[in-house]
């Protein structure tokens, strides 16, 4: 799946989280949701079906209404934008509009979502320290996502959109080889 216009999806991000806003309804919830139904995008031909032109609005419903349902999705706000979607031949662009979506939750609750890549499998203390760590650095709440690259051989790579920490065993020997061509 090609990537969708940014503007475009920020834009429905944005009309989404206000909608929420505007009635009372717990965005995050709303995101939760939206995200559940968006993992249709990874059955290939779903994605194709629905990215399609020439599919149906009723199959594409029917699609969505499918995803819906075997992720317990009971919001109507949430199939309405759906519909919504589909009606606007947009509904391709919801795994995108999930994107922005939590990057403007987390931008308005103070967070920032880190992926933490560590070498092996740490203790929660230790991840609860380097999530402080983390937090100092960013100046911010942090989520944390683990993943496990034993390439790094020990430490971590934090990184966060553009921003990247990395404090691995694997730079520092680097480094050192570098000086020692020096």
């Amino acid at each position: 799946m090609g990537r969708k216009n940014p503007l475009v999806t920020l834009r429905y991000a944005k009309a989404l989280l206000r909608l929420c806003e505007g009635q009372s309804v717990d965005a995050e919830g709303v995101y939760a949701s939206l995200h559940q139904a968006s993992q249709i995008f990874e059955i290939d031909q779903a994605q194709k079906a629905l990215a399609s032109p020439a599919m149906p609005e009723k199959i594409k419903r029917e699609l969505i209404e499918f995803a819906l349902s075997k992720a317990s999705v009971k919001e109507t706000m949430v199939h309405n934008f759906c519909f919504f979607l589909i009606q606007r031949q947009r509904i391709s662009y919801l795994p995108e509009i999930c994107v922005q979506l939590q990057q403007l939750l987390d931008v308005k609750h103070g967070r920032v979502q880190v992926t933490l890549e560590l070498a092996a499998e740490v203790d929660d203390c230790t991840l609860v320290q380097i999530q402080g760590e983390l937090e100092s650095f960013f100046e911010k709440r942090v989520v944390l996502h683990k993943k496990i690259e034993p390439g790094i051989l020990g430490g971590f790579v934090a990184t966060a959109g553009s921003t990247q920490l990395d404090c691995s065993v694997a730079k520092k020997l680097k480094g050192l080889t570098q000086l020692s061509n020096w």
